[in-house]
């Protein structure tokens, strides 16, 4: 679910979606408007990042992660080898693989070749797995931008926050705030590159992630350019809080 399907599901409060466009026109002013009419917001996102991605929080918030983890493994050890007619045992280059991001603790960098070897599989094989991982709603591979086109990831992130903590709590990891910021990020939109200006881009316009005390540095001479800051409401046209985001329609 968005943060916008969370907060109409959680507490009846149905706000209207808006278009990137509307996000990028008018971003302060609607972050400013909903901020100052839905007190919770913000604290409201928090919680999002941690438990509001699936319906099941309503059962019960205390087993949120667990439920969410035995569904992972079902799909994972069940689903995949079923649907995908591979042997059992080739799950085991899955879990190698969310290893690997979480021990990363920041986006996972791909160095393909690399990355085979140390999974003992072939290019094209790698190629397959993540897409498979794609499919199936675990992990969000993201293209670096480029006009020539390429099928490796430049990195990868899991599709939404909540996996994310699920997976570090079960493996004991913390998790760094950049990252839960980035994956939420990517997990709005369905075509999404990293950038070599910013962060990410979005059809022709680039996004710098960060905190409150972000700056304009790396993207201060770039045309259609925007902040993208987690705090719960700001007054310059040019930062968008991340939490906007999840209104996307």
């Amino acid at each position: 679910m968005s943060f916008n399907e969370y907060l109409d599901l959680s507490r009846g409060c149905k706000l209207p979606v808006q278009p990137l466009e509307e996000i990028l026109n008018r971003g302060s002013e609607i972050s400013l408007d909903l901020a100052l009419s839905q007190s919770n917001i913000y604290s409201d996102f928090k919680d999002y990042l941690k438990y509001g991605a699936y319906p099941f929080f309503m059962e019960d918030k205390d087993e949120f992660k667990n439920k969410l983890f035995n569904a992972l493994q079902k799909i994972i050890n069940e689903d995949i080898p079923s649907c995908h007619k591979i042997d059992y045992l080739q799950t085991r280059i899955f879990k190698k693989l969310i290893a690997k991001l979480i021990e990363s603790r920041v986006p996972y960098k791909v160095n393909v070749s690399k990355l085979s070897l140390e999974l003992g599989i072939t290019h094209p094989t790698l190629s397959i797995y993540l897409d498979m991982l794609k499919d199936s709603k675990i992990f969000q591979p993201i293209k670096k931008y480029s006009t020539r086109i390429s099928r490796k990831p430049a990195k990868l992130l899991f599709d939404n926050t909540n996996i994310l903590h699920a997976y570090a709590d079960e493996f004991g990891m913390d998790v760094e705030v950049g990252t839960i910021r980035e994956t939420f990020f990517a997990s709005c939109f369905s075509d999404i590159y990293y950038s070599d200006i910013g962060d990410f881009r979005v059809k022709d316009t680039f996004f710098e992630i960060g905190g409150r005390d972000k700056t304009f540095k790396q993207i201060k001479d770039v045309q259609k350019s925007y902040l993208v800051i987690d705090i719960d409401y700001t007054t310059d046209v040019r930062k968008i809080p991340l939490w906007l985001f999840g209104m996307i329609a």
